[in-house]
C-alpha cells in the first residue's frame, strides 16, 4: 500500500488547463464539513491492472489528487472517504460490503465487472439489474459506446456521445431509488448510474473496462475521474436548510423549476423530474438556481436530489 502526494494547484496549472482546475478547485471546498476540505482517496482492485485502476491511477496523477494505492487489494469500508475500486472478472471477489459506510456517508467509486452470477448478486445490492442483459460486449454499438443520458456532476466533464475503441462492459441499470442513471451504450444499455445516500454518501458505477485502448485516458478517463471526484463531494451534500424554496412551472410542455436558497454562488444541486432525469442547477450570486425539461406532458413531481422533502408539483396538461 503506497501514499502518493502531488501539489494539485501547480500539476493542474501545469497540466490540464483551466476546466479541470476549476473542478478540481471546486472538489476542495465543496464537501461536507465534517470531511474537512482534502477528503482522503483510496484506490485498488485485485486483477483489474492494467485495465481499470492503473488508467485511474493515471487519472488521479494527471489531476494532482493524493490518494493511497491498495494495489491488488480491494479496500477496506472506512479506510478513506472515496473508494474507487476496478473490477476485473473474479479476481479478489467478493469485495468487501459498502453498504453501511456507504449509508454513514462514505463514496464509492466503481469500474469494470464481471458477468458472473456472484458478481451480479453483489452489484444487485446496490442498483437495480433484474433481467438485464449480462455478457461482455465489446461490438455491435453502432456509432458510440458512450451517450450521455442527463447533465449531472458526475458527468458534466464528458463528451456528449464518444467511440471508444473495444471497451468491454458487463452490466446494465435499471430506474433504482435515489439514482439517477447517466449515460447508455448503443445496444442500448444504460452503463453508468449514480445512486445517492441520506448521510451525503455516493456510489458511481461506470460499468465499462476501459482499458482496450489507452487513446481515450485524456479524452474520456481523466475527465471522467475529474468530474467522479467532483460528484462525490457535491451531490448528497447538499445543505437543505439552505434551500428556501422551490417553485415548479409548467408553460407550452415546458417545465421549468427554481429554487431560492442561501448556498454559496457555484453550488449545484441536482433536481429530478418524477424521480429520475435530473438536471443540475447551478447557483449564481443571488443564491438561485434554475433547471428546465422540454416536451413535458401530464403531472410532475419535482425534487432535491439530496433533499427529498423538497419538492414541488406542475400540471403540464396532456
Amino acid at each position: 500500500m503506497r501514499t502518493h502526494r502531488r501539489n494539485a494547484k501547480a500539476r493542474i496549472a501545469r497540466r490540464i488547463g483551466t476546466r479541470w482546475a476549476v473542478a478540481l478547485a471546486i472538489l476542495s471546498v465543496a464537501g461536507a464539513p465534517s470531511r474537512g476540505d482534502e477528503p482522503t482517496i483510496a484506490v485498488g482492485g485485485p486483477g483489474s491492472r492494467p485495465w481499470g485502476t492503473e488508467n485511474i491511477i493515471t487519472a488521479l496523477r494527471t489531476l494532482g489528487v493524493e490518494f493511497t494505492d491498495y494495489e491488488e487489494k480491494f479496500p477496506e469500508p472506512g479506510s478513506a472517504d472515496i473508494i474507487i475500486i476496478g473490477i476485473h472478472g473474479d479476481f479478489g471477489f467478493p469485495p468487501p460490503d459498502y453498504r453501511s459506510w456507504l449509508d454513514e456517508g462514505g463514496d464509492l467509486i466503481v469500474t469494470g465487472g464481471s458477468d458472473t452470477d456472484h458478481f451480479r448478486a453483489w452489484a444487485s445490492d446496490y442498483f437495480n439489474i433484474t433481467d438485464t442483459e449480462r455478457g461482455w460486449h465489446s461490438g455491435g454499438f453502432g456509432c458510440c459506446h458512450w451517450r450521455k443520458l442527463v447533465d449531472h456532476p458526475a458527468n458534466h466533464e464528458l463528451p456528449d456521445e464518444m467511440y471508444l475503441g473495444q471497451p468491454l462492459h458487463m452490466l446494465a441499470f435499471l430506474e433504482t431509488p435515489d439514482t439517477v442513471l447517466l449515460g447508455r451504450n448503443d445496444k442500448p444499455n444504460v452503463i453508468a448510474a449514480f445512486r445517492s445516500y441520506d448521510r451525503g454518501g455516493s456510489f458511481n458505477y461506470m460499468a465499462i473496462r476501459l482499458g482496450e485502448k489507452q487513446g481515450y485516458q485524456e479524452s474520456f478517463i481523466t475527465p471522467w475521474v475529474a468530474a467522479a471526484l467532483k460528484a462525490a463531494q457535491e451531490v448528497g451534500s447538499v445543505d437543505c436548510d439552505a434551500i428556501r424554496s422551490i417553485k415548479a412551472k409548467c408553460r407550452r410542455q415546458r417545465l421549468t423549476a427554481r429554487i431560492r436558497t442561501s448556498l454559496a454562488m457555484g453550488t449545484e444541486v441536482v433536481l429530478l423530474n418524477n424521480g429520475e432525469d435530473g438536471r443540475t442547477a447551478v447557483i449564481n450570486r443571488r443564491g438561485k438556481g434554475k433547471v428546465r425539461w422540454t416536451d413535458q406532458a401530464g403531472m410532475h413531481m419535482v425534487s432535491v436530489q439530496a433533499c427529498e422533502d423538497i419538492k414541488k408539483t406542475a400540471d403540464c396538461g396532456g
